[in-house]
C-alpha cells in the first residue's frame, strides 16, 4: 500500500501553517518565560535605582538561609492602589535579592482574596496574623516589614499620592536585623536640653532620624545624665545632640554627665557629638585632647539655598580615605549642609568634610563678607580614634542634621554614614530607595495582567492572522 503524496499547493499550505504555529509558539514561550524571569535596567545617569554595591555584598555574605512570605489583601481605594504598587515594588526588589543570593528566597507571594484557603494554612504553619506585610524567617527567628516601613502616603487636593519610598533600604535593614546576632544600641543623652527622640513635634523633632535608624536595625535608648542617669552596659554609641527642640535652651553638660561620657569612651564606647550654633557644649575637655575644637561664628560661602542669609553650604571637599566619607564621595559630588560652625582639627583627629577656600566665618549673621572675617577652608565634620582601647568620636559642627526640617538629602546620607562607621558595619547606602516615584514608569497589577494577555494571546494571534493574510493574498495572485 503506497501513500499518496500531497499536491504541491497542499504541501505549501501545510508548511505555512506549521511555520506560523511554530513562530506563534516561540513568541508565546518567550513572553511566558519573560514574565517569570526578568531583569531591571537602570538608565538613570547616577544609577539611582540599582541595588547599592554594599547591599549586594551584604546579600552575598548572608550567614543564614532566609525564607520570605508576602501575603497581600488590597481594596479598590486610591490608597490601596498605592499600597499595591509599593508591595509590588517590594516583591520585585526581593526577587533581585534572590538573584544575588538564592539563600534569600521568596517562598510565597499570596493574594488572600484569591486563595483564602492557602492563607489559612500559612497562618497556621508560620504563625503570621496580618496581611500586607513582608515576613522574613531564618531558623527560629523572624522579622516583618509593614507598609509604613516601605513608603509614605501624602494627602493632596487630587487625592492621596506616594510621597516617599524606601523599599530597598527597609528590606535590607530587616534582613540585617534578622541575621545579626545582636542589634547595635544607640543612646541619646537627655537632661541638658538636648534634641531627643522623645520630642515628636513636626519639623523640629527627630522623627525622621528615629525612623531611619530603626529601619537600619538599630535599637534606640535615652538616659537623663543630669539627674544621676548613667550609660547602661552594652550601649555601642552615645549621641549628644547639643541643640534644643523644646522650650528650654540647651545648657552645657555638667561635671557629672561629662564624667559619665569620659568613662564610656575609656571603656571603648563610641561618641557622636552634634554641636550647638555657638557657645560651649560642656564637652570641650573631652574633645580638645582628641584634637577637635570649635570657633565662634557660622561658615558662609555666599551661595545659599533660597537666596540670602546664612543658609545652605555646598561642600565638595571630603576625606576620600575615611570610611564615613569614602562611600559618600563615590555617591555624590557635593554635600549641602545648613548653618554649620567651624571646627579646629589637630592630630589625632582628621577633618572629614571641609568648607571651600572662599568660605568665611560670619559672626554678625549679615551674610556679607567683611574683609576682617577669617577665610576658609574650615573643617565642618571631624573624627578621632584616640588611644588604643578607647572609643571613637565623630563630631558635626552643627546639630541641625538631626531635626526633621533638615534631615534630608546629602546631609542625611552623611549622618547615617557616620552611624554606620560608629556601629562598625557597612550597611546599605544611606538614602537608598528614597527617590521620587514619578521618575519611574510603574504598572499596577491590572495593567500587568492586560500586558500579559497581550503578550500571550494578542501578539501570537496577530502573527497567525498576519501570516494567513499574507498567504491568502499571495495565493490570490
Amino acid at each position: 500500500m503506497s501513500v499518496r503524496p500531497l499536491p504541491s499547493r497542499a504541501r505549501i499550505r501545510l508548511h505555512v501553517l506549521i511555520q506560523l504555529l511554530l513562530v506563534a509558539w516561540i513568541v508565546w514561550v518567550a513572553n511566558a518565560w519573560a514574565f517569570r524571569n526578568s531583569w531591571r535596567l537602570d538608565w538613570t545617569a547616577d544609577a539611582r535605582y540599582e541595588l547599592a554595591p554594599e547591599t549586594r555584598e551584604f546579600l552575598r555574605q548572608l550567614p543564614k538561609r532566609v525564607d520570605i512570605i508576602v501575603p497581600t489583601s488590597m481594596g479598590r481605594s486610591a490608597e490601596d492602589r498605592i499600597r499595591a504598587r509599593v508591595f509590588d515594588r517590594a516583591i520585585r526588589t526581593l526577587r533581585e535579592f534572590e538573584l544575588v543570593n538564592p539563600y534569600c528566597r521568596v517562598a510565597e507571594v499570596l493574594d488572600i482574596g484569591r486563595d483564602p484557603v492557602r492563607w489559612g494554612r500559612l497562618r497556621e504553619e508560620h504563625g503570621i496574623d496580618a496581611p500586607n506585610r513582608v515576613y522574613l524567617f531564618a531558623g527560629d527567628r523572624r522579622e516583618w516589614v509593614g507598609f509604613e516601613d516601605l513608603a509614605e502616603i501624602a494627602p493632596t487636593i487630587d487625592g492621596p499620592t506616594l510621597a516617599r519610598e524606601r523599599v530597598p533600604e527597609a528590606l535590607s535593614a530587616a534582613l540585617e536585623r534578622l541575621v545579626r546576632e545582636e542589634a547595635p544600641r544607640v543612646l541619646f543623652t537627655r537632661g541638658h536640653g538636648e534634641a531627643s527622640p522623645s520630642d515628636e513635634r513636626a519639623q523640629v523633632g527627630l522623627g525622621a532620624l528615629v525612623r531611619d535608624l530603626t529601619e537600619r536595625g538599630i535599637v534606640l535608648e535615652s538616659s537623663d545624665l543630669r539627674r544621676g542617669g548613667s550609660i547602661p552596659e552594652g550601649v555601642d554609641v552615645v549621641v549628644i545632640a547639643a541643640g534644643s527642640t523644646g522650650p528650654d535652651p540647651f545648657e552645657p553638660l555638667g561635671l557629672e554627665a561629662r564624667g559619665e561620657v569620659e568613662r564610656f569612651l575609656a571603656a571603648g564606647g563610641d561618641l557622636l557629638v552634634l554641636l550647638p550654633f555657638d557657645g560651649e557644649s560642656g564637652l570641650e575637655s573631652i574633645l580638645e585632647p582628641l584634637g577637635i575644637g570649635t570657633r565662634s561664628g557660622l561658615v558662609h560661602t555666599g551661595s545659599t539655598a533660597g537666596g540670602g542669609g546664612i543658609g545652605a553650604l555646598e561642600v565638595d571637599l571630603f576625606d576620600e580615605e575615611h570610611p564615613v566619607t569614602r562611600r559618600l564621595r563615590s555617591e555624590v559630588d557635593t554635600v549641602e549642609l545648613a548653618s554649620f560652625r567651624a571646627l579646629t582639627v589637630a592630630p589625632p583627629a582628621r577633618a572629614l568634610v571641609t568648607s571651600p577656600a572662599e568660605a568665611w566665618l560670619e559672626r554678625d549673621l549679615a551674610g556679607v563678607h567683611d574683609p576682617e572675617e577669617p577665610l576658609g577652608p574650615f573643617p565642618l565634620v571631624a573624627a578621632s580614634e584616640g588611644e588604643e582601647g578607647s572609643g571613637r568620636v565623630l563630631v558635626f559642627a552643627s546639630w541641625t542634621p538631626v531635626i526633621d526640617a533638615l534631615h534630608r538629602g546629602q546631609s542625611r546620607r552623611l549622618l547615617l554614614a557616620g552611624f554606620d562607621w560608629l556601629t562598625e558595619r557597612d550597611g546599605p547606602v544611606a538614602g537608598a530607595g528614597r527617590v521620587d516615584p514619578r521618575e519611574r514608569v510603574l504598572l499596577d497589577p491590572a495593567a500587568r495582567r492586560l500586558w500579559l494577555l497581550l503578550t500571550l494571546v494578542a501578539y501570537p494571534g496577530a502573527i497567525i492572522l498576519i501570516g494567513v493574510g499574507v498567504w491568502s493574498r499571495r495565493r490570490a495572485h
